[in-house]
Parts: structure tokens; C-alpha cells; sequence
């Protein structure tokens, strides 16, 4: 417990009676019980902000972006937008209006977009996103609000894992690049700048660990022209680019992953050679993406999930098939072991099943596949 002089200095608590009812007590009574300590003070990210972002408020793009959030002693670079000012939050009750949310979040900082959402997957609770101007206040509101409660329920706030964009270019139907053994100090602009030279450029995008802030050491790079991404790969294919020789290849190659699957399988500490990250998994058994989206018909979307324990809720499965796309419906019956997630689409189930078979929840790998059983499925 922090000592009377440092609490002194602490800014006070909103209160309920400020224009944000139902933070504490929706009556505005002071409530002990749940009154929550004040901000800690963190001194502001003075990181540069990078540019050319776009607003992940105004619809859906059903590309995961993640965003690396400050660790160790780890300089924090140019990280993929834009996800450094965004916050997901969940398990809100439905009285929290996006006004009242606004004035919850805007304790740490100017907040510049808010956008509350119906949760299917959990009824009764809504979620939301909040977008600040600067990442240190997003960055503040994920350590101070995480574990609050609004009008009794208690909030989880983490990064924005999925970027809700319009303006940000569709490059699913580019031609995309791989771009490995790239050194610490690449980052997105100077990826982009190295390879601008080739023409029709769409996207440059560095993988990070969110959480040591540092890079993964590969990256993609989209054309809109098959012509200049051939070029791009012939001529960039063992050039220096910072301290390192980098290698290029096409990306997307024996069912690999595309640049927005990769973001999200980031998330996760899955790499393209070892995409299952840093969890035991089984060595048999694991279907490939191609086998996948070819063998099953098109309007499949639901995948089963199997092996799960008594314990395990929706909030241990939804949000790792959420990386991958967006999920429609979910039936759950833990108690028998097993789940149904509908996905968006057929590709996304296909990709969460590919990646996620094997993935360990609650100490058990979890088996994936198409659910062909409709009377069981969602």
C-alpha cells in the first residue's frame, strides 16, 4: 500500500456526481466497498506518435492488428498502427452509455472517439472501444481502469487487438512479400521506404512482440501489381537494409498466413516457422489451410472446439478465434468438454482452425475442426 505523501500526490478519483454516473454508484452515494483507488500517476509516452494513422473507430476491418505495449528496458519503436491509441474494453453493463464511458476514460487523457458495441457472446454486457490522441494516456487507462467497476460490473480493458477501419486500403488481393532477418532499428517507414522505389506499394508492416516492444525480426510488403512485387523480390532478395542482408520471398505460400493473419497470430507469440509460438502442441493431426478452405464447403463458418476443461469460459476461447476474424455466435458447453464459434467468414474459420489446434487453454491443448454436425451447431 503506497504511503500517505505519495497517495498526496496522487490526482483525485472521478466522482460520481461529475457526469459520470455509475462509475462507483449509479445513485451517487459514496460506496467504500467499491470506490476505486485514484490513477496512478505515470509520467506521459513522449514516444513520437506515428503517422498516417487511421481511425480504428469508424467501422470493421477484419484484420487483427496488434500493438506492443512498453517492456523492460526495450526502446518502444514505430509500432502497427493504429493500436497504440485504442483500447478494447469489455464487460460492460448495458446502462454505460458511450458519454458516460467517455468521461470514465478521459481521467488519463483527451479521448478522441468512443464506440460502444452489443456483445453477442456474452449477454447482458456490452463492449466498446476507446481512442485516444496520445498513447500514454491509452497506456495509463489500460494499468488504472482494468478491474474497475461500473455500476457494479467489473471492466477489462486491454489493447484494441482489432482494428476497426474503412480508410485503411484492402490488400487482401495484393501481391504480397515476405521480408525476413531484419535488423532491430526497421521499422514501418523505413520498410516502406526501401521498397517504395518498385511502384505500386500498398502496405509495409513490421511484426512486434507486444510484449518486449522490440521487433520479431520480418515483415510484409504488399503490391498492387504482380509486375512490381516480382521486381521488388529479385532486387531487394539479399540487399542491406539497416545492419542486416534481408531475405524476400512471396508470402501466403503452402497456406501460410497473409499479412493480417500474421498480425493477429503476433498476439499470440506465433511466428510463420513456428506458428504455434511458444506452447506445446500436438505433432500429429494439425490440418493445413489450404486442406481446409478446399475440402469444406464455402458456407461452412462454424468451427468445434474440443478438449476444454469444466472451468473453461467464453472469455478463455472468444477472444483467440477473435484474432482471426470476427465471431458472429458462440455456443459453449464446457461442462461436456466442448464449444461451437461461428466465424465471419469461411477463410477466418478456416485460419483460427489451422492456427488454433493444439493452442493450450486452461492446461489442455484444444482440438479444432469444422463442425459439420448443424444440429449441434450455432
Amino acid at each position: 500500500m503506497a504511503d500517505t505523501s505519495a497517495a498526496s500526490q496522487l490526482p483525485p478519483p472521478p466522482q460520481p456526481n461529475a457526469g459520470a454516473p455509475g462509475f462507483d454508484n449509479q445513485n451517487g452515494q459514496a460506496n467504500p466497498t467499491h470506490m476505486p483507488p485514484p490513477p496512478l500517476h505515470i509520467p506521459p509516452n513522449t514516444n513520437p506518435i506515428p503517422t498516417a494513422i487511421t481511425s480504428p473507430m469508424s467501422a470493421v476491418d477484419k484484420g487483427g492488428v496488434m500493438s506492443p505495449s512498453s517492456g523492460g528496458p526495450f526502446p518502444r519503436r514505430a509500432a502497427p498502427e493504429p493500436n497504440k491509441r485504442a483500447l478494447y474494453v469489455g464487460g460492460l453493463d448495458p446502462r454505460v452509455t458511450e458519454d458516460v464511458l467517455r468521461q470514465i476514460f478521459e481521467t488519463t487523457g483527451h479521448v478522441q472517439n468512443v464506440k460502444i458495441i452489443p456483445d453477442k457472446n456474452q449477454k447482458g454486457y456490452n463492449y466498446g472501444f476507446v481512442e485516444y490522441d496520445d498513447p500514454g494516456a491509452a497506456e495509463r487507462a489500460m494499468q488504472t481502469l482494468n478491474g474497475r467497476r461500473v455500476h457494479q460490473a467489473e471492466i477489462r480493458v486491454n489493447w484494441a487487438y482489432q482494428s476497426n477501419t474503412t480508410n485503411k486500403e484492402d490488400t487482401s488481393s495484393h501481391f504480397h512479400i515476405f521480408v525476413g532477418d531484419l535488423s532491430n532499428e526497421v521499422n514501418d517507414e523505413v520498410l516502406l521506404q526501401a521498397f517504395s522505389a518498385f511502384g505500386t506499394i500498398s502496405e509495409a508492416r513490421v511484426m512486434w512482440d507486444m510484449k518486449t516492444g522490440r521487433s520479431r525480426g520480418y515483415g510484409f510488403v504488399a503490391f498492387r501489381e504482380r509486375a512490381d512485387a516480382e521486381k521488388a523480390l529479385s532486387s531487394m532478395d539479399g540487399e542491406w537494409l539497416g545492419s542486416r542482408a534481408i531475405r524476400c520471398n512471396w508470402a501466403n505460400q503452402k497456406g501460410q498466413p497473409s499479412m493480417a493473419q500474421q498480425q493477429a497470430m503476433q498476439a499470440m507469440g506465433m511466428t510463420p516457422t513456428t506458428p504455434y509460438g511458444h506452447h506445446h502442441f500436438p505433432t500429429h493431426g494439425i490440418q493445413s489451410y489450404d486442406m481446409i478452405v478446399n475440402q469444406t464447403p464455402a458456407w461452412q463458418t462454424t468451427c468445434y472446439v474440443g478438449n476444454l476443461t469444466p472451468y473453461t469460459t467464453q472469455n478463455d476461447v472468444v477472444p483467440l478465434f477473435q484474432n482471426f476474424g470476427y465471431v458472429t455466435e458462440s455456443r459453449f458447453q464446457a461442462d461436456r468438454g466442448f464449444a461451437f464459434i461461428k466465424m465471419d467468414t469461411h477463410e477466418n474459420a478456416a485460419m483460427a482452425i489451422c492456427q488454433l489446434n493444439g493452442y493450450n487453454v486452461n492446461g489442455r491443448p484444444l482440438k479444432c475442426s469444422v463442425s459439420y454436425n448443424l444440429t449441434h451447431s450455432v
